[in-house]
């Protein structure tokens, strides 16, 4: 597959989850069905770096928001 689909693919499967769970709350059952469907996506493409990455970064601003930081 070359880089771009695979960027391509990565991004949309991560945006899935963000429109998903777009109304982030500090409740456990958030958080676990949100960490759940990451973990699905970094499964989905073998730990590929760059869906850990984003993963991690969408993680930071759904708390941030959560907390009301942003």
């Amino acid at each position: 597959m070359a880089n771009s689909e695979r960027r391509k693919n990565i991004f949309n499967d991560i945006w899935q989850v963000m429109k998903k769970h777009e109304n982030p709350d500090m409740s456990d059952g958030y958080w676990d069905s949100v960490i759940k469907d990451m973990e699905n996506v970094i499964a989905k493409h073998n730990s590929d770096k760059l869906a850990v990455g984003f993963a991690q970064l969408v993680l930071a601003d759904l708390e941030r928001e959560a907390k009301g930081e942003i």
